[in-house]
């Protein structure tokens, strides 16, 4: 994980529905306020629902880019050169929503409060990353014990940079 970055290239590859179901299955086993689990987990692989999603993303960012930010900010963004057009949205076979949810609605119409519920979230995030992390190992190596006998931790930070030289 130490390795990990923020991708902006996708493949429109199809995802097996196998690996969607392992990434939701580890990100929402992930630890929260209460465990009362203030989240709830969308894939979206319509692709006009997506084109809506990218209008309404590049919007925010153009706003975001073109006045929110500070000049700082953007000084800081210039070393990834991104920039508020957002076509991964259209490009990847699906996109993976995490929704924060402040209360639940109990049976009786009634509120129950969450607790933490951003930190909960925040790390149902990036239980997500992990999930695909050892598909990947699994797919390459046969399992994550073969590969941490194989070749120890210290190869984690290349896998995750795709590289194969460890």
């Amino acid at each position: 994980m130490k390795g990990r970055r923020s991708v902006r290239h996708f493949s429109d590859k199809e995802v097996p529905e196998e690996v969607i179901n392992n990434i939701i299955m580890t990100a929402a086993s992930a630890p929260s306020g209460a465990h009362k689990q203030p989240w709830t987990f969308c894939v979206i692989k319509d692709p006009a629902l997506k084109a809506k999603i990218r209008v309404a993303a590049e919007k925010e960012e153009y706003e975001n880019y073109h006045g929110r930010m500070s000049e700082e900010w953007l000084k800081d963004l210039e070393k990834f050169e991104t920039d508020w057009k957002k076509e991964f949205l259209t490009t990847a076979p699906c996109l993976m929503v995490i929704f924060k949810k402040a209360y639940d609605l109990e049976d009786d119409g009634s509120k129950s409060k969450n607790y933490y519920v951003s930190e909960s979230v925040g790390i149902a995030a990036g239980g997500r990353l992990s999930g695909p992390l050892a598909d990947a190992i699994d797919a390459a190596y046969g399992s994550k014990e073969t590969f941490m006998e194989k070749f120890g931790a210290a190869a984690m930070p290349n896998i995750i940079k795709g590289k194969d030289d460890f």
